[in-house]
């Protein structure tokens, strides 16, 4: 093999190492709680909404009191978020939020439903082997401006700060707020 293609294989591959340890470190480092971060703000967040919030385990935790709205996709993890957070005086709501309203999609379930996506996650970190024997659910989508239209205290400005934990839908969820942006 020319001396010129080795090369170049061997720099392929410490490139595609490099990015998997980027994306690896990115995971430890995301795994700290945006709670700990919101200690920096704690004076100017007046009132959160989460999307994506599983069980609301994190409810204790909040600087908010009951200003917070908990969003989450699948229904019966939503009715488990709303007795945690109901305990703080905290709403969940269910939704699967999307730039389209009434779209039937295919929602993933990994993670005892902590990562759960409208995408299917890939091999990276072993997320093919995640998805849980619940696996995939067909949900309805709503969107974010709509889901506001049904629910008008999400527009409430004490609502000041918003969490966005959609596992990799954060550019559709975007998208369905419209002109509330």
């Amino acid at each position: 093999m020319n001396i010129k293609i080795i090369a170049a294989i061997t720099l392929v591959v410490i490139i595609i190492v490099v990015i998997i340890i980027v994306v690896m470190l990115a995971n430890i480092i995301r795994k700290e709680s945006y709670i700990d971060n919101l200690e920096e703000v704690k004076g100017s967040v007046t009132g959160v909404i989460q999307l994506g919030s599983h069980e609301c385990s994190e409810a204790t935790d909040k600087h908010v009191g009951s200003n917070y709205i908990w969003i989450e996709a699948i229904p019966s993890v939503q009715e488990k978020c709303q007795i945690n957070a109901s305990q703080f005086g905290q709403k969940s709501i269910q939704g699967l939020l999307w730039n389209k309203t009434g779209e039937k999609k295919k929602f993933h379930i990994y993670n005892d439903a902590q990562s759960s996506s409208v995408f299917q996650l890939g091999k990276l970190n072993g997320w093919d082997k995640k998805l849980d024997k619940g696996g995939i659910i067909e949900l309805e989508t709503i969107t974010y401006k709509d889901l506001a239209t049904k629910y008008p205290q999400m527009l409430n400005p004490i609502y000041n700060h918003l969490v966005i934990d959609v596992q990799g839908a954060e550019y559709e969820v975007i998208q369905g707020m419209g002109d509330l942006i």
